[in-house]
């Protein structure tokens, strides 16, 4: 009867420490923060004059393998040579503004002699863009200004699922050759463009191949998803001229079914 009632509350005890240890991390999972981190520097080399800024949303709280996830992301996307501690956020943007401004210094002291006389900046925007229990997307923002009639843009994003950090780009697919999801894709970027007709869209393109029109090209940069759909940017000049900005195809993820991979279906069931 005693070596019954230790067995008995021994199961209670290990089902109470299983239930706790689950509902810790199910909570981990979806109370992620960031902290913004701003930073900015101005120089001036003789004449001529440099800025940087960089803004970031920085993990600090959350699923310690989601942390990490990002954490890494970050610093790849800043130029992954940063070899410190991840988790001193400050530390990480720090290192990368003085390196861009290293940079800069170095570039101006060349153009210093020239007749080169506008200034250059560089700005990079990291932020989180969207959210649910299961996943977060994160975008990215590059612009660089060198001289010239106008800078340099980039647009980027990738989403990751909480409970392990896996971070998630044209992997979330299948089928993505499939003539209907290049039609999708077209109709999404005449959406962009406010256009109805696959003319109008080619009075806004700069594709040299004509079958393209029909089978649109899929753009460089990997999908993301936010609350619209699952976004699909190309970059200046990808298969519109600068003026056109980024071209934009969002298509909602009801539309998407048939091309989400089972592991992507199950991270957006409620």
């Amino acid at each position: 009867m005693k070596k019954t009632f230790i067995l008995q509350m021994s199961v209670l005890i290990v089902m109470c420490i299983s239930f706790f240890v689950t509902s810790c991390n199910r909570g981990s999972d979806s109370e992620f923060s960031t902290k913004h981190i701003d930073w900015q520097q101005k120089i001036k080399q003789g004449r001529l004059n440099a800025e940087c800024r960089i803004s970031v949303d920085y993990p600090v709280k959350g699923n310690s393998l989601l942390l990490r996830g990002v954490r890494e992301w970050i610093n790849e996307q800043l130029g992954a040579v940063y070899t410190g501690d991840l988790n001193a956020g400050d530390s990480v943007i720090a290192y990368y503004g003085k390196l861009e401004i290293d940079s800069l210094k170095s570039q101006l002291q060349m153009l210093d002699s020239s007749d080169f006389d506008a200034g250059m900046s560089t700005d990079r925007m990291l932020g989180r863009a969207y959210e649910t229990n299961r996943l977060v997307t994160f975008g990215d923002t590059a612009y660089i200004y060198s001289g010239g009639a106008h800078g340099s843009e980039t647009i980027a994003g990738v989403t990751f699922r909480k409970d392990d950090g896996r971070k998630f780009g044209w992997d979330m697919l299948k089928n993505t050759s499939e003539q209907e999801f290049r039609d999708l894709l077209r109709e999404g970027v005449k959406k962009y463009f406010k256009v109805v007709t696959d003319q109008e869209l080619k009075d806004n393109l700069m594709l040299e191949n004509n079958f393209a029109y029909t089978y649109f090209p899929l753009p460089q940069t990997p999908p993301f998803i936010e609350k619209d759909g699952m976004h699909f940017i190309y970059q200046q000049y990808e298969i519109a001229c600068y003026a056109a900005g980024h071209p934009e195809a969002v298509i909602p993820l009801s539309r998407l079914n048939r091309y989400l991979t089972a592991t992507v279906s199950g991270l957006l069931k409620p």
